[in-house]
């Protein structure tokens, strides 16, 4: 490989004379510490709502719950809630949390925050080394760390394996680049020695444990080694020769295919082959659907009058076709590929979409930096780009910080009912039945109780309850009498609108029945 790793092979700095005399295309280390500072402001003051105590959904069963021998213990087991899943290192994120702040859910909440801010910094360098366009990368990191569709990643604590596993996911992407950087020069250089050996060691081992680490914290790593084939097929220059190139390509990529191999080997050995609770759609209809979906929450409000901007964006994508197909295609990759462990699943959530939002905010970067070379003057490009990006950066911040509030309504709501019930029964018998109905289980597109509502419940009693039913709406009224027929027994309602928490009936000794 005799030319520059992808510089020379992408559209983005192959007219050094444009990006110049437009403003970007910096590549000054000055100018790319100064774009690190702006995200590391940038994604800290947008998600700054989400730091308070609050929490919801399987936070209950996390926060102040999991110290280092518990989490230890998860290197042998599942930690998911019903389903087979083997993440012990996001487990030993919380024993470090639980450490350094016991049960107050805030620090948990800070953790999840300079993830997602270290995840946007390493996107930044991960395009820069992959186009050679500062204002690009800066772009899409921007885009990334602020899009709408990554608010729960970054508000809902149980959701932390997502940027964990990016963070990791990019460092080994990083290393990677480093090693092809590395090889295509000393390629440049026949006949001579390989000075670079033991650097091209370091990155290759560094790459490689840090995709088996991400895989630790994450199912969905195992896209890793189709986004780098798709890397070395599209932007990695390769021999002009047929069988060199696909033994450079299948070098070059099969360590971190034999490390998923390895994975998914000792996944089924601990699991049985087993998925567990899984709710899986393998239907054509079902899993298009689901796709249309990533899709459609990953354009964000392209159905509204923000639909025009995306059009616009097309349209200036599609004036570097011919020359940044292959960058324009690896986007299209990193969003197909990082949703396809995903695919099977019945229904679609939109932290499923982290990775593949990579994907989409380097288009959307793409299309802004070729508005720069729009017109005959040196105003009328930057004047419409810096316009495009104001307003795509403030419509994200707007909804995104909308949503961080919607979790942190949502988490005042969990703490709340809890309480109300302290309140209204301080205590309870022995052997006590507690029915609840009208659990919410969404609040926006917060969660609120899909799960753990026995244990935030339990939580407020020193005595243990060992019978705790609840349905997301009012239960019918025969199977309410069979829940109740034992005793004691305690009948609970939620009322959503008053937000409060009332007590429909008592069946228990000594113990008057009530009715709210």
């Amino acid at each position: 490989m005799s030319q520059e790793f992808v510089p020379a092979r992408s559209s983005l700095v192959s007219n050094s004379s444009a990006t110049e005399s437009s403003g970007c295309g910096i590549l000054s280390k000055s100018a790319l510490l100064f774009c690190v500072l702006a995200i590391l402001i940038l994604i800290p003051l947008t998600t700054a709502p989400v730091l308070t105590d609050y929490r919801v959904a399987d936070d209950f069963r996390l926060v102040g719950s999991i110290d280092f021998p518990a989490a230890f213990r998860y290197f042998g087991g599942t930690t998911g809630f019903g389903r087979n899943e083997w993440r012990p290192l996001v487990s030993l994120s919380f024993a470090s949390d639980n450490f350094l702040w016991g049960s107050r859910a805030v620090g948990y909440h800070l953790t999840n925050v300079l993830l997602h801010t270290l995840a946007s910094v390493l996107l930044l360098l991960v395009v820069n080394q992959i186009s050679g366009n500062l204002t690009l990368s800066f772009l899409a990191a921007a885009l990334f760390g602020i899009h709408p569709v990554n608010h729960s990643r970054v508000a809902w604590i149980a959701a932390r394996e997502g940027p964990l596993s990016m963070v990791l996911l990019l460092i080994s992407i990083l290393g990677y680049v480093a090693v092809r950087k590395l090889q295509a020069a000393t390629d440049a250089k026949v006949g001579e020695p390989f000075p670079n050996r033991n650097r091209v060691r370091v990155y290759q081992f560094i790459s490689c444990i840090t995709f088996a680490l991400a895989l630790a914290c994450y199912e969905g790593a195992a896209m890793l080694p189709f986004v780098l084939l798709g890397l070395e097929i599209l932007l990695v220059p390769q021999p002009a020769i047929r069988k060199q190139r696909f033994a450079a390509t299948a070098i070059a990529v099969a360590p971190y295919f034999m490390i998923l191999a390895g994975y998914v080997g000792w996944w089924m050995f601990l699991f049985k082959g087993r998925i567990g609770g899984y709710d899986l759609d393998f239907s054509i209809y079902g899993m298009f659907r689901d796709f249309y979906r990533l899709h459609y929450r990953l354009f964000h409000h392209i159905q509204h009058w923000l639909g025009i901007l995306y059009l616009i964006l097309a349209v200036l994508i599609a004036r570097q076709w011919k020359r940044h197909w292959r960058l324009i295609l690896f986007s299209v990759l990193l969003i197909w590929v990082g949703y396809l462990p995903f695919l099977p699943l019945n229904g679609f959530a939109d932290r499923f979409a982290y990775f593949s939002c990579t994907g989409v905010v380097l288009l959307l970067g793409i299309g802004l930096t070729e508005a720069l070379t729009i017109g005959r003057t040196m105003v009328l490009g930057p004047i419409l780009a810096l316009s495009l990006s104001l307003i795509l950066v403030g419509n994200y911040e707007y909804s995104t910080i909308g949503r961080f509030r919607s979790w942190v309504d949502a988490g005042r709501i969990s703490e709340a009912i809890p309480a109300q019930l302290k309140a209204l029964r301080p205590s309870f018998p022995p052997n006590s039945t507690l029915v609840f109905d009208q659990i919410p289980t969404r609040h926006g597109d917060a969660h609120l109780f899909p799960n753990s509502f026995r244990v935030a419940v339990r939580e407020k009693y020193s005595h243990p309850i060992p019978r705790i039913s609840y349905y997301p709406t009012a239960i019918d009224p025969t199977l309410g009498q069979q829940l109740l027929k034992e005793q004691p027994a305690f009948y609970f309602r939620y009322l959503e609108q008053r937000e409060t928490l009332v007590e429909i009936r008592t069946r228990a000794p000594n113990l008057t029945n009530t009715a709210q």
